[in-house]
């Protein structure tokens, strides 16, 4: 399968995007996790997983 160069900067966008809010959501897991509430954590990871 052949991409044009318009479609592979699409999806390197896409990719950028894509990886800051999972780096988004995990800094936020993080921070909660450092709060100390394990019912935090647990209610934003099964927040994510839906």
């Amino acid at each position: 399968m052949h991409y044009t160069p318009r479609q592979v900067a699409a999806w390197l966008h896409y990719g950028t995007i894509n990886r800051r809010h999972e780096m988004a959501d995990e800094l936020v897991i993080g921070m909660n996790a450092a709060r100390g509430d394990p019912k935090d954590v647990s209610k934003q990871i099964e927040d994510l997983r839906e």
